[in-house]
């Protein structure tokens, strides 16, 4: 699944740095700044193909998955976000000739944004997702979509699988 976004994943990490470094650049910043303004990029590239590489991307109970996707919240997305503000902003400006780019504001006050709901979403979030079936009958429904018994649609596993009180499946035998 990574190998069909990686090159997507791997210019949202690139493309801002360098967007931002020329930047930097016309400034005047020294190079030891703009070295540590790009090693958490090269540390999230290191860590993308390193997730690239696995057999298996999402394996359950993964650590590094979820160190990755927090740190592509806390450091990829808001630069991200802040270059497009940035750039919708320096677009404005040339079409309404003003001096002030906005864009740049409104870019650093989605930062803190970004990173609260990051934060939150992984740490606090959902705790419990309630997934409910319903059975949606019509006479105006084709013959293709009308109801179909359960051993036509799915092979089910032997055993049944009851829930325990504490609400941990438990397969029976």
């Amino acid at each position: 699944m990574i190998l069909r976004i990686l090159p997507l994943l791997l210019l949202m990490i690139v493309l801002p740095d360098w967007w931002l470094i020329t930047k930097m650049k016309k400034r005047g910043a020294s190079r030891t700044k703009m070295l540590l303004w790009l090693l958490p990029s090269l540390l999230m590239i290191i860590l993308t193909i390193v997730l690239a590489c696995q057999k298996d991307f999402a394996s359950s109970g993964d650590s590094l998955l979820e160190t990755y996707l927090i740190l592509l919240g806390l450091l990829v997305a808001p630069k991200v976000i802040y270059c497009i503000c940035s750039l919708i902003g320096s677009g404005i400006c040339t079409l309404l000739k003003k001096k002030n780019n906005y864009g740049n504001l409104v870019g650093i006050l989605f930062v803190p944004v970004l990173w609260f709901v990051t934060l939150w979403g992984f740490t606090k979030g959902f705790s419990k997702v309630e997934v409910k079936h319903y059975v949606f009958e019509s006479p105006d429904l084709p013959a293709a979509f009308r109801r179909v018994p359960h051993s036509a649609v799915e092979r089910r596993p032997r055993g049944n699988i009851h829930r325990k009180e504490n609400g941990n499946p438990k397969e029976s035998s």
